[in-house]
């Protein structure tokens, strides 16, 4: 299932409103630091650079699902 331009412009933004992450971090987001089966977004390069885990609902984790597909890698927020 696809999704339209508008829905990805939204499940773009909601890791950044949803869970507090910086929009630094969520630029450098890839596909890689999202695990969906564990409902948490693995901020590698944050703050200090500290690693950290930044717990996701399941509805965020629903709709990040649609985004990512079946890409394994890759910067999940797309140019």
């Amino acid at each position: 299932m696809l999704m339209t331009p508008a829905e990805r412009q939204v499940c773009c933004s909601r890791p950044c409103s949803r869970t507090g992450q910086r929009v630094s971090e969520f630029t450098r987001l890839r596909v890689e630091d999202v695990s969906l089966t564990e409902r948490v977004i693995v901020v590698v390069r944050g703050k200090g650079s500290k690693r950290r885990e930044i717990p996701i609902r399941r509805e965020l984790a629903q709709m990040l699902r649609l985004h990512i597909g079946t890409r394994r890698a890759d910067p999940l927020p797309e140019p």
